[in-house]
This record gives structure tokens, sequence and C-alpha cells, in this order.
């Protein structure tokens, strides 16, 4: 039986810092060990399982030793320079000329292709780093849509901006659907 307040759980997880296995598994019995969550991929592979694929898969994850992790990336100073060294060439790009500008967005796809079909996304795992990389340096996203494929499915693309200018996004993203660039 599945948990209806799962999302409940998971955000409050996110504001604690409780690992993200924790909180799936939190109304059951079974501990969230690497055999529990393997016994649940066996089950999402069934079509018997409560959970979706990158819920198990990021739980799986969590059971892998940070110090592994950080191994096959160089170790943590390494991983930590990286991401600093991407946010500063990033904040660099978008630096507003002066104080008068406004700021500047990157208007960037949503996904490589039209939206998958149910279940179509396991077949490229890869595809959803067009979002993620945008969550992993904290920038500010607006979604926009500009209408369909021939088959009918949504199209978009984001609207990223710098750090703490949310409200700039918003507001070319209202400016693309006034203009009837966007939208369905």
């Amino acid at each position: 039986v599945c948990d209806t307040s799962a999302v409940t759980r998971m955000q409050v997880g996110a504001q604690t810092q409780t690992p993200f296995k924790e909180c799936l598994f939190e109304n059951r019995s079974d501990a969230p060990t690497a055999k529990a969550l393997l016994t649940e991929l066996f089950l999402w592979i069934q079509g018997r399982s409560c959970y979706t694929l990158p819920a198990i898969g990021l739980s799986l994850l969590e059971c892998i030793p940070l110090k592994w992790a950080l191994f096959f990336n160089g170790g943590e100073c390494n991983v930590i320079d990286r991401r600093t060294r991407i946010e500063s060439a990033f904040d660099e790009l978008m630096e507003r000329e002066s104080e008068d500008e406004e700021g500047c967005v990157l208007l960037y796809p949503t996904y490589p292709t039209t939206a998958p079909r149910h279940f179509a996304q396991y077949l490229f795992p890869l595809d959803w780093v067009y979002t993620a990389v945008w969550n992993a340096l904290e920038t500010p996203v607006t979604q926009v849509p500009v209408g369909l494929s021939k088959e009918g499915l949504p199209l978009g693309i984001q609207v990223v901006g710098q750090r703490g200018r949310d409200a700039l996004t918003i507001a070319v993203a209202m400016e693309l659907e006034a203009g009837g660039i966007a939208g369905w």
C-alpha cells in the first residue's frame, strides 16, 4: 500500500537533510537497506512498486559510501573546486554591463526532444541534465511552454537567470507569452 503523505515527508526531509531513502521508507517496517531497495527495484520492474524508478535509483545511490563517490570524482576538494569554477564562469557570463541594465537571461531547451511518452525517458536517462544543471547551479529558471509538436506533444524552453533574479525570468516569460512566441 502506497503512503500518500510521502511528498510531505520528502519536503521535510529536504529541509532537515534527512536522507531521501529514509523519507521514502519512513512508514515501512523494513529499513532502507540496499537489499530492500533492490527488492523495491524488482517490484518496480514487475509494475508492483509504489515508487518511481528515479526515487528508487536515488535511494540506491545514497547507499554508496560517500568516500567511494568522492574517490571516483577526484576527492571532495576537486568536486567543490569544479562546482565553484562552473558557478564563477556562469556568473561572469550573466554579469550585467552596467547598473542600468535589468540583467540578461539564457533561453535553453527544457528537454532535448519533445516531451517523452510515459516511461520513455528511462531509455535515455541523461536527458534530465537539461534541467538538472540549473538546479545544481542554484539559478532561477522559468519553464515556458512554446506550443505542441506535430505529434501533439508539449514543447518548451527555460528562461534561466542569475541567482536572485527570479523576477526577471518570470518577466521575460510573460513578455514571450504576450508577444505570441510562447504559450499554448
